[in-house]
């Protein structure tokens, strides 16, 4: 029973920091946006882009926020 829980933690505990991970480097990408790109522009296209892979941004920021 403790072994168990203790891999239900683990694997929560790893997808927490995956996922604080990912929104670390969304952060960095809208950073290193190209000259003229605005940061609204540029989070607009990544957030875009996540949903189009299947990753809801709003549940990524509400999870990791």
């Amino acid at each position: 029973m403790q072994a168990q829980l203790g891999q239900k933690l683990s694997k929560s505990t790893t997808l927490i920091l995956k996922k604080w991970q990912a929104f670390l480097r969304l952060k960095q990408l809208i950073t290193k946006l190209p000259a003229g790109v605005t940061k609204q522009t540029g989070a607009t296209i990544i957030k875009q882009t996540m949903e189009a892979l299947g990753v809801s941004m709003t549940a990524l920021l509400q999870e990791v926020v």
